[in-house]
């Protein structure tokens, strides 16, 4: 009878704490006898998330179930399938996590965005979908880097050759690394990338054609900056708020430079806008305080709402018509003394002022002279015919 009641208590024990330790998750029913973890009311530090509540199979971890809870560590059972999106985020004391082999998505580089402590992120070795490489978070085959640790250490990373894409917030708010080798195996850049890292300077490779928005925003350590020859547009926000950022390159893919690109650039300049280029977004380079100077090619039919405003511009050079696309405040707030300078055998600008700002009219652009406009084979031709000619001469004049 004692060994009965013994066992009674227990067992209502062990009922009790497992629902006292349940009642730490919010859930959600699927409707198909599994649930969903979509929050936590616990006191943080080292947690384990039950396999079952209910008896049901927890399978996913919902969009910010634990987000900014004080976890250090977390243990995530063999049931789960699915991570949300800043599922762990700004988890500061959280230093490492280890994804089972039943996972197959992750929401991207948001799942464990902002846990600054975070060292490495381990993959169980029979995962299917995902891998760990030192510590950074990649897909199974080693061709799309995930996330890099917010916490890892080092001043230098190179990216290993076997990736092709380097995925959306991958690197965002890395303090390290400092330097970032990517191969030229890699081809796709996704949106805030490297937002907010400590990068101090960046080349990307010519094999990069696709590239998201926001990729280099708030970098703000960022110095100087080589973009792909294989890119089109230089995409919305890329360089958005990096006030070290001192000089860029944009290479002649370039058709059109984005909004807000180098908004707030504070420390800008010197900039060289391709004649490739025919559009220049709203806000493009607005508040680059340190540009003085600019010219516009004449390739370029649009300029944008305030995409020069609040510049230190005193002069801006275009070399052909006016744009047919003018915005409201191009160059609204630059130096009090900002001048529009334009040649007068191009159309559409006027003097003494031009939308408001002063202008004054160049000398025509001198023409090219007709003999410039030979072909090179035609130069060719009659260099042999003269060297035939001259050879004929001096053998006449020899017999």
């Amino acid at each position: 009878m004692k060994k009965s009641y013994k066992t009674f208590w227990v067992t209502v024990f062990a009922f009790l704490f497992a629902h006292v330790a349940h009642a730490q998750f919010n859930y959600s029913d699927n409707g198909n006898g599994t649930v969903t973890i979509t929050g936590y009311t616990g006191s943080g530090g080292a947690v384990t998330i039950p396999g079952t509540i209910n008896g049901e199979p927890v399978i996913a971890i919902g969009d910010s179930a634990f987000a900014n809870s004080g976890l250090t560590s977390v243990t995530i059972p063999s049931s789960v399938t699915s991570i949300g999106d800043y599922s762990f985020g700004g988890n500061t004391g959280l230093t490492s996590v280890t994804i089972p082999s039943s996972i197959t998505s992750i929401a991207g580089g948001d799942a464990f965005e902002d846990c600054t402590s975070m060292t490495q992120i381990l993959v169980d070795p029979s995962n299917g979908a995902y891998a760990s490489s030192n510590g950074v978070l990649f897909n199974k085959s080693l061709t799309q880097l995930i996330e890099y640790p917010n916490g890892k250490l080092g001043n230098t990373y190179i990216i290993p050759t076997s990736v092709t894409s380097i995925g959306s917030a991958a690197f965002e708010d890395c303090t390290f690394p400092t330097s970032i080798t990517i191969p030229s195996s890699v081809t796709s850049i996704g949106d805030y990338s490297f937002t907010s890292t400590g990068l101090t300077s960046v080349t990307i490779p010519n094999s990069v054609t696709a590239i998201g928005q926001g990729v280099f925003e708030y970098c703000t350590s960022l110095t100087s900056a080589n973009i792909s020859n294989g890119i089109t547009l230089i995409p919305d926000f890329m360089f958005d708020y990096c006030t070290s950022l001192a000089s860029v390159f944009i290479p002649s893919s370039v058709t059109s430079i984005g909004y807000g690109a180098f908004f707030h650039c504070t420390h800008l300049a010197s900039v060289n806008i391709p004649a490739s280029v025919t559009g220049i977004g709203t806000y493009a380079f607005n508040n680059c305080q340190d540009l003085t100077s600019v010219t516009i090619p004449a390739s370029v039919t649009f300029l944008g709402e305030y995409s020069f405003a609040y510049t230190g511009l005193t002069g801006a050079y275009f070399q052909g018509n006016a744009p047919a696309s003018f915005g409201v405040g191009v160059f609204y707030g630059a130096a009090s003394s900002f001048t529009v300078y334009y040649y007068t055998n191009f159309t559409g600008f006027s003097t003494p002022t031009w939308n408001g700002y002063n202008t004054v009219a160049e000398a025509p652009i001198p023409a090219v002279p007709n003999w410039a406009l030979i072909p090179l084979g035609l130069v060719t031709f009659f260099t042999a015919v003269l060297f035939v000619q001259k050879n004929s001469a001096h053998a006449l004049i020899r017999s």
